[in-house]
C-alpha cells in the first residue's frame, strides 16, 4: 500500500498555479516543479495517480513549452538539451516493412569459396 499523498488535487492545481505565478518564466523547470513536492520521486508518484495526471502533465507541457519557445533565441543549446529529456529527438527514423526476396538460391548451402566469388562478381 502506497502512502497518502500531502495535496489534494484541488491543492495541487493551487499550488502549481501559484509557482507559475511567482517563479520567473526563464527559471520554471520541471526540477523546481518537484521541489514544491519534495522531489522528483514525488512528482512521479502524484503523476502516476489518475486523478492528478492531467494536472502534473499540464504542468510539465507549460515548461516544455517555454524551452520550445526558447530555440527562436540566440541561444538555443540549453532548450535543446531540455527538449531533449522531453523526448524530443534531432534525427530522422525510418521504418521498413516487406519482404526481402531472393532470386530463389539458397546461400546457406553454398561453400565460403563459391559465397566469395558471387561476391567477387557483384562488385565489379
Amino acid at each position: 500500500m502506497s502512502r497518502p499523498l500531502k495535496y489534494t488535487v484541488e491543492q495541487v492545481k493551487e499550488v502549481i498555479d501559484k509557482y507559475f505565478r511567482e517563479t520567473p518564466k526563464n527559471e520554471q523547470t520541471v526540477t523546481g516543479l518537484a521541489l514544491i513536492f519534495g522531489s522528483k520521486q514525488l512528482l512521479i508518484d502524484y503523476e502516476n495517480r489518475s486523478e492528478y495526471t492531467d494536472i502534473i502533465r499540464n504542468a510539465k507541457l507549460r515548461i516544455e513549452n517555454i524551452y520550445e519557445q526558447a530555440l527562436r533565441s540566440q541561444y538555443t543549446t540549453g532548450a535543446i538539451f531540455a527538449l531533449k529529456n522531453f523526448g524530443w529527438k534531432d534525427k530522422i527514423e525510418t521504418e521498413h516493412s516487406g519482404e526481402v526476396k531472393t532470386s530463389g538460391i539458397d546461400f546457406s548451402k553454398l561453400s565460403n569459396e563459391a559465397l566469395r566469388e558471387i561476391a567477387d562478381a557483384a562488385s565489379t
